[in-house]
């Protein structure tokens, strides 16, 4: 079993890298990656959405494409090692808490954004909105399903 989820996540590890993300963490089954944290990048939401949707592919491919949840969100966070023991480089804030919380509501095999990144996103692909979902320590915000992008 070690050995499967290992070969998944250097392929995710992969497809980051070619969307330009940058890969920040696993914990436990969840992925976590940034883009335009570590350098520039003109379209980060659409990269982001671009590679959340190579990731269901590759974990359908795997047999995982059920369990493969992306949420994303765009805005401002903080970056750094915290604490004086096991030193890792991690991201905080809002945005990180609320990407984390848009992946906890998506349905599996699904891409689903928050409304601000949709600002940046709405020319580029084709979504279908959620409505305003309550998430655990916000308020209510809109979120999309991306359900492709847009050549």
């Amino acid at each position: 079993m070690f050995s499967q989820l290992e070969a998944l996540v250097e392929q995710f590890e992969a497809i980051a890298q070619k969307h330009g993300l940058e890969k920040i963490k696993t914990v436990g089954d969840a992925f976590m990656a940034t883009c335009g944290l570590l350098s520039a990048h003109d379209e980060p939401v659409r990269a982001a959405v671009a590679c959340g949707l190579d990731l269901i592919a590759a974990g359908r491919a795997f047999g995982a494409g059920g369990g493969v949840r992306v949420g994303i969100d765009h805005g401002p966070v903080a970056a750094g090692i915290m604490g004086k023991t096991q030193f890792q480089f991690d991201v905080w804030g809002d945005t990180v808490n609320t990407a984390a919380r848009i992946e906890g509501v998506a349905r599996p095999s699904t891409v689903c954004v928050s409304g601000r990144a949709w600002m940046h996103l709405r020319n580029h692909a084709d979504a279908k909105s959620l409505g305003l979902i309550d998430l655990k320590g916000k308020q209510k915000i809109e979120i999309l399903e991306c359900l492709a992008l847009k050549a």
